[in-house]
């Protein structure tokens, strides 16, 4: 009997010292993610009709990487299906959401969403200009402007072809898309001006200088530079079957960089002639992403490897050394540095 009552004090002695934790409990909880310092934001496209699009985050400091980081954030809800294009614009993030037929929008300080902005039928990539937001379309000839403020869509503009990239320059928007180059009043929403171009209008940026510049991929493929006053002041056609894609700038907006095969290279914006040079080659299996930190001049890549499986991510200094590689999540399509 001594015994039997020594038994069930130390039993309830253990039970005393655990009570905040009796009960059903999960063997195993997920962390909550946590995000401290810069990042790196991979835009993990997903595959089509799956649903499982996601972002992840790679600290460059620590050479940390966080996966899921919106579903972690927001209580294991999925991101949605094909997360086309990431930006970051006046403390949010915009996750464009191609199948889904959304625009997700995130908090940048606690990755919380914010809302939905719905009833977009294949939206691509995103531009803004101040309260509104101007999202391509994948194959509707359109061109869907938000407000921003009220999170909804505001009007769809007419467009000659659907819509690859675009972005705000010189108080305008400008869209790119299989043959044009279309660029638009973003407050009275008129279009200004059409530029028959070389097909396929890949991507465009701006440099030190404020010329804009614009690859065109069809072969044999074309870089064009605006000027200020938005003419053409030059075009630079590529050697046959050269094939760049991804046209980025660097830090100081100096140097243009771009992928031909499994090689990246770099253009100063200041050349006479279109003379690239080689930076690094990639021995990866496939290449579907890349981009330069805008701020150390790092340079990304990314290989989805066979579609299926986690992405490859490779990172390498300005010069071309390799820095790091990590996994991220499936179709790794692009880069977003906060």
């Amino acid at each position: 009997m001594k015994n039997l009552i020594t038994i069930a004090f130390a039993v309830f002695g253990l039970l005393a010292c655990d009570r905040d934790i009796i009960g059903p409990q999960e063997t195993n909880p997920k962390p909550k993610p946590v995000l401290e310092g810069k990042h790196v934001f991979v835009v993990d496209e997903g595959n089509f009709g799956s649903g499982n699009a996601s972002v992840t985050a790679y600290n460059p400091s620590e050479e940390d990487v966080q996966y899921n980081v919106y579903s972690g954030f927001n209580d294991d809800v999925p991101l949605g299906d094909v997360l086309q294009d990431m930006q970051q614009y006046n403390g949010r993030y915009y996750l464009v959401l191609n199948n889904s037929g959304k625009v997700t929008v995130v908090d940048t300080t606690t990755w919380k969403n914010v809302g939905d902005i719905d009833g977009l039928i294949n939206p691509r990539y995103i531009s803004f200009y101040k309260n509104r937001a101007f999202v391509t379309e994948l194959y509707a000839k359109k061109l869907w402007v938000l407000n921003l403020d009220q999170m909804k869509v505001e009007q769809e503009i007419v467009m000659p072809e659907s819509g690859f990239h675009t972005i705000a320059w010189n108080d305008r928007i400008w869209v790119g898309s299989k043959q044009y180059l279309v660029s638009l009043n973003p407050e009275t929403l008129e279009k200004d001006s059409t530029y028959t171009l070389r097909k396929n209008v890949e991507r465009m940026v701006v440099d030190s200088k404020n010329r804009m510049w614009v690859l065109t991929t069809e072969n044999p493929a074309h870089l064009y530079r605006f000027s200020q006053n938005g003419d053409i002041e030059l075009d630079w056609t590529f050697g046959n079957n050269e094939n760049p894609l991804y046209l980025e700038i660097n830090s100081n907006e100096q140097d243009l960089y771009f992928v031909m095969g499994t090689s990246v290279y770099r253009q100063s914006v200041d050349a006479l002639n279109l003379s690239p040079q080689k930076i690094l080659d990639f021995s990866g299996q496939n290449i579907y992403g890349f981009n330069v930190n805008p701020v150390t001049g790092e340079l990304y890549l990314a290989d989805a490897l066979d579609y299926n499986q986690a992405s490859d991510i490779y990172r390498y200094s300005a010069t071309g050394q390799l820095i790091d590689q990590f996994k991220s999540g499936v179709i790794a399509n692009g880069f977003l540095f906060n």
